[in-house]
Order: C-alpha cells, then sequence, then structure tokens
C-alpha cells in the first residue's frame, strides 16, 4: 500500500494519483478532454496538475487575461478532481519582459540566455515577482471554485518550477549539455561584491586564492576549467547560496500572499530535482573548476529536504523512474528525522518513463511515498487508457 495518510492543513484528505499532462492536452479541445477526464475517473484518479503562468496571463505589458489552463481546470473541478496547481511566475517570464529587461535575462558560460529563468541577480527580482505573483493570488481570490478544489500549490523556484539553474531540457533542444548561469554582469557584480565583502582587501583574496588580481574591478568569474581550488571553491559556495537565498525569499513570499489573499490554508510542495549532487561532486568541482550536472544546476536536495521540515512542506521528487535516488532521498529522510514529510514520486519527463507506470507505482509503494504524480507527455488517449488500466488496477 502507499505511505500512511499525512496530516493535511486544508479541508480535505489528498488524493493520492495524480495526472499531469502538458502541453496542448491543457489547451485543447475541451470535449477530448473531458472523456479523459472521464477514463481518469473511472480508473480511480483523484487529482490534476494544471498550471497559472505569468507569460499566459499578461501576453502585452499590461493586458491581463485568464489564464490559457482555465477551460482545463473549469473541466477538472466540474468532473470533481481536487487541484494540485503548479504557479509560475519567475520560470515563466513573458518574452516582451526579457526583450525590454535584457538585464533580467540569466546567462550561461557560453552567453546563451534562459527565457525559461529571471536571475536572481536581477535588481528589480523581488519587487518583479511580489507584483506578478500577487496578480496570481488575485486571479484565485476571484474564483472560489478553484480555491475551494486545491489540494495543493507549487511554487516555482527555477525553471519548469524545479529549485535548480536551467537544465539542457528546458532550453528547448538549443543547448548540448548542461552549463553554469552565472556569466551576466550582473552576477559578476554580485560574486565582486560578496568577495570583497568576505577578503575585504583585494590582497588577502590573492593570497587566498592564489591569483594576481590587481584591483576588484579585475575579478571576474572566468570559463570552467580556469582557477580550480579555492577561488572555485568560493564562486560554488556563492553559486549555491544565490539559489538557498532565492527559495526562501520565494517561499516566504507565497506564504504571504496565501495568508492574503486564500480563505483556508493550502499545502505547499517543493520539488526535488534529478540527482543530489555529494560531497565527492562538489571536490571534484572544486579540484577541476569544472563539476558535474547536478553541480552546474545545484541539485541540492537535503537542503530542500530540510526546508520543507522547517517551513511546513510537502516534497515531490521529480525523478521518480531512478529508483536508486528515490532510496537515496529516503533514506536521509529517514536518518535524520525527517520521514515524517510526505513525499510525491514524479516520473521524469522524458516520453519512455511516463509509458511504464508499473514500474513506478512499484517504485513509489516499495519506498512509501505518499503518492504518484504521473506525467503523460505526448501519448494517444488509447494508449494512455491502456497504460493506466494496468497501472491502476494491478
Amino acid at each position: 500500500m502507499l505511505a500512511q495518510s499525512a496530516a493535511h492543513s486544508g479541508n480535505m484528505t489528498p488524493g493520492r494519483c495524480c495526472i499531469s499532462e502538458i502541453g496542448p492536452y491543457l489547451t485543447g479541445d475541451l470535449g477530448l478532454v473531458r472523456k479523459r477526464f472521464k477514463m481518469y475517473q473511472e480508473l480511480g484518479v483523484e487529482m490534476v496538475r494544471p498550471s497559472l503562468a505569468w507569460r499566459d496571463m499578461e501576453k502585452n505589458p499590461g493586458e491581463w487575461s485568464d489564464p490559457a489552463d482555465l477551460g482545463y481546470i473549469e473541466a477538472a473541478i466540474d468532473a470533481g478532481f481536487q487541484i494540485k496547481l503548479n504557479m509560475g511566475t519567475t520560470c515563466a517570464p513573458p518574452g516582451w519582459y526579457l526583450d525590454a529587461h535584457p538585464d533580467a535575462r540569466i546567462v550561461n558560460e557560453n552567453g546563451s540566455y534562459s527565457r525559461n529563468l529571471i536571475s536572481p541577480w536581477y535588481a528589480g527580482l523581488h519587487q518583479l515577482l511580489e507584483e506578478k505573483t500577487e496578480r496570481l493570488f488575485q486571479f484565485l481570490s476571484k474564483h472560489p471554485e478553484v480555491v475551494e478544489h486545491l489540494a495543493f500549490i507549487d511554487p516555482d523556484f527555477g525553471p519548469a518550477s524545479e529549485p535548480i539553474y536551467p537544465a539542457a531540457w528546458t532550453m528547448g533542444g538549443s543547448a548540448k549539455g548542461d552549463t553554469y548561469w552565472c556569466y551576466g554582469e550582473n552576477a559578476q557584480s554580485d560574486f565582486r561584491n560578496k568577495m570583497k565583502a568576505k577578503y575585504s582587501d583585494i590582497d588577502k583574496a590573492n593570497a587566498a586564492w592564489k591569483t594576481t588580481f590587481a584591483n576588484w574591478d579585475d575579478v571576474r568569474i572566468p570559463k570552467p576549467g580556469a582557477q580550480p581550488g579555492p577561488f572555485w571553491a568560493d564562486m560554488l559556495t556563492w553559486y549555491r547560496d544565490t539559489k538557498r537565498d532565492f527559495i526562501l525569499w520565494q517561499l516566504h513570499d507565497y506564504q504571504r500572499l496565501m495568508a492574503k489573499y486564500l480563505p483556508k490554508p493550502i499545502e505547499m510542495i517543493i520539488y526535488v530535482p534529478g540527482r543530489d549532487y555529494t560531497e565527492s561532486d562538489w571536490d571534484k568541482a572544486v579540484a577541476t573548476a569544472v563539476g558535474t550536472s547536478p553541480i552546474k544546476l545545484m541539485c541540492d536536495s537535503r537542503f530542500l529536504i530540510q526546508t520543507a521540515a522547517k517551513e511546513h512542506c510537502w516534497l515531490q521528487y521529480t525523478a521518480s523512474n531512478n529508483e536508486a535516488e528515490v532510496k537515496h532521498l529516503c533514506d536521509y529522510m529517514r536518518d535524520l528525522g525527517y520521514a515524517g514529510i510526505p513525499m510525491w514520486g514524479e516520473n521524469a519527463g522524458m516520453n519512455p518513463m511516463g509509458e511504464r507506470p508499473l514500474d513506478l507505482a512499484n517504485i513509489v509503494v516499495e519506498n512509501r511515498l505518499y503518492g504518484l504524480d504521473l506525467l503523460i507527455r505526448a501519448l494517444s488517449s488509447r494508449r494512455t487508457r491502456l497504460l493506466l488500466t494496468r497501472f491502476f488496477r494491478n
């Protein structure tokens, strides 16, 4: 059986089987949507995961409209589904905003920028997100029927809402591999300021780094592979702490807005991405000034688990097809006294993963996760029925 029922702050007991449809499924023909919903209900699915995204609601400056998923959300409510709502501001900037504010772009080592994340070093970030996220909550406050069916809110902490720097898979096929994302001028400036605060004198920094910078203005993060050792250790710590600081700020802003606009408390879910970076990953990155993907993306799973415990959030591991990593996370939670935090299992977004629901269900059950969030991508309705029938009837 699945994990024992966890306490929930709302008025409903959350279901354990969620379907997450993406792409054209969310905005397509509502007749087909209702047919799929009927099929899901017959199979015992209790929850779906639509989204509210800034880029879909403010397509032109100052012109706000209903979300693209509104028809889908209304159909889900009519069918009696609970809602796990993914909300996006920092991960969903409209193209017009990034075009008008190039300093809001996060830039990688190759000079490319992501259209799915605002730079955490953008000077206007907090004020911007306070305003845009508030508009999303204002929409919810005007739709009590949606709030009534809300089981969870998923805040966004990075691309695809995951608390990471942009992964290659979020770049729409334009990236050949994962990279570091600290090469915009605002990032370089922030690094210099943080290091100046740490060392005060450039000579002290040079002695620690074994460098020969003439002054603080000369200090720049080089391309990967250059300046290994203490310099790269300082860079990685700053890079990690920037992400951590933003996660906590964003989480607290969501808490503020929920208290202001929602009539009842709603559980928040923190996504746990990919593979937790290890101490070995960190040490090798320092020694080589390169790093594995979990380091470049800063997959900081243990910090996320600790944050969920402190802030009373749920968790959702977004690659539960990786059974070894599921076991690693569960062992860490058990050993550190965090086993009481409910954690959903979600399959990675590659097509084959969603086509093995029984394998995913076995991982969820054997590791006593709370439930399964099955991400369905590019499957025909007939194919979906066959797969889900195997999953829910076995």
